[in-house]
């Protein structure tokens, strides 16, 4: 799972990160942090934005583990437009419940975002598992406001969203790349912008695998197996709803095959600011420097 491409790549686009976040211009971002020396950024709760030269050393190609902390970026891979590999990219894919063995010894950690933290976790185990076919998967995700980005656009302003519900990146979302290399199948995904401040509710559709008897049992069997370990993972038969997520990196995850349609039916629901973003980015950091991987989150939803 180690994703190669130039550390250069990398450098410019969390350059380019950092002066959009404070408002700054290319060129007064690298003189101010040093040019070539910028590696990634850190945006967790503790502290939203550090001068990565601080954290990590320059990235290598060596397979050994160079001194220095490593540098987590709450953000995809950089420069992976739409049929493009996530494996191009130099570091290591910050989902700790599915690459926990290789980020112990990461340097450079890339935490995957909202839409493709639900889509992976509700959907891996039954892949792999050969529960559901590896084509012809449909995932539809609805998302707050928080997860459709921040940038000032027509479509997330208030009098747009309010009492609307919207579908956007029809076919060709930049994520849909990212989320068929986690899932390992071949996928249609369609994300909904809902007026709500945060959160991810992933409805999964898939067909039944041919080499296994499928039914609402093994599903649910199969996805406890999968995660009865995690911390932040939990199986259980009622429906996951955006709010009992709310400000905790959990995610929810239920199934459901349906006898009349041959349907399998994965449902996840999660925090896009904590498990989505910011609480991954903290999970995938705590397995790489050998900490208690629960440290600074919370698995318990503040609602009500």
């Amino acid at each position: 799972n180690q994703m190669i491409a130039p550390a250069r790549r990398v450098q410019r686009h969390c350059q380019r990160r950092v002066a959009h976040r404070h408002r700054l211009d290319l060129p007064a971002v690298t003189r101010i942090l040093g040019k070539g020396r910028l590696m990634c950024t850190v945006k967790c709760p503790q502290s939203e934005m550090q001068d990565a030269r601080q954290l990590s050393r320059p990235a290598t190609r060596q397979a050994s583990r160079p001194a220095g902390l490593p540098a987590i970026s709450a953000a995809p891979p950089p420069d992976c437009p739409a049929g493009r590999s996530v494996r191009r990219w130099s570091g290591l894919y910050g989902l700790p419940e599915l690459y926990r063995s290789q980020l112990a010894s990461a340097r450079l950690v890339a935490t995957p975002g909202c839409h493709v933290t639900a889509a992976a976790l509700a959907l891996h185990p039954l892949v792999t598992g050969g529960l559901v076919e590896r084509c012809g998967i449909i995932v539809n995700s609805i998302t707050g406001v928080t997860g459709a980005g921040r940038a000032l656009k027509h479509s997330s302003m208030f009098c747009t969203v309010d009492e609307n519900v919207e579908p956007y990146g029809l076919l060709d979302h930049r994520h849909t790349p990212e989320i068929e290399q986690v899932v390992g199948a071949e996928v249609l995904f369609t994300p909904h912008l809902a007026p709500m401040n945060r959160g991810i509710l992933a409805t999964c559709y898939a067909r039944p695998g041919t080499t296994t008897a499928v039914s609402t049992a093994t599903l649910m069997t199969a996805l406890r197996d999968a995660y009865v370990s995690e911390p932040f993972v939990v199986v259980r038969d009622e429906m996951p709803s955006t709010k009992a997520t709310l400000g905790s990196n959990a995610v929810h995850i239920t199934a459901r095959f349906d006898d009349r349609t041959g349907t399998v039916i994965v449902i996840a629901a999660l925090d896009n600011l904590t498990k989505g973003a910011s609480g991954g980015a903290v999970q995938a950091a705590n397995v790489a420097l050998g900490l208690e991987e629960a440290a600074g989150l919370s698995a318990i939803g503040v609602y009500p």
